[in-house]
């Protein structure tokens, strides 16, 4: 018998949210939590021009704005165009960690972490990829304030 992942009702949660739309912060909320995050999207974007749409749990009401409306097109998190047009083709759900992406050291120098994460209090990041329809992908990110460390091997199984 496998291992009992305690989620705390969040499966049903994300069941609600399903049909009412006005759970998904307190989804969002949950999910933060269960992973030791702080704040949470849930996103859907063009994997291109950076243009997006989210719904947000513990962010300044200014993170999507700020997010959509320039931090996207210099985010080095994004990958490379050649990849997202291959990737969209073949589309797997997958974890990321913006260290899986760029040493931490590297992201750090960057205008993204210095001028849009760092005054958000965004440290680490993970993104979970859930669809993708053409150029557009939906995601749900999930960040760390630098007091609380890295995402740990545990928190991104139960992301997984």
């Amino acid at each position: 018998m496998g291992a009992r992942i305690e989620t705390g009702g969040i499966v049903d949660l994300i069941y609600d949210a399903a049909l009412e739309p006005d759970l998904w912060p307190r989804l969002l909320e949950r999910f933060a939590d269960m992973i030791g995050g702080g704040g949470a999207i849930l996103m859907w974007q063009n994997q291109l021009t950076g243009e997006g749409v989210g719904v947000t749990a513990r962010f300044d009401p200014k993170v999507p704005e700020a997010f959509f409306g320039h931090f996207a097109a210099c985010n080095p998190l994004r990958p490379p165009a050649e990849y997202i047009r291959k990737a969209v083709r073949h589309f797997v759900p997958s974890v990321i960690t913006d260290e899986s992406r760029l040493a931490k050291a590297d992201l750090m120098r960057t205008e993204f972490y210095n001028d849009f994460m760092r005054p958000f209090d965004f440290h680490s990041t993970v993104s979970i990829g859930l669809a993708a329809e053409g150029l557009d992908g939906a995601t749900v990110d999930v960040t760390k304030p630098l007091h609380r460390g890295p995402f740990t091997d545990n928190e991104l199984d139960l992301c997984r």
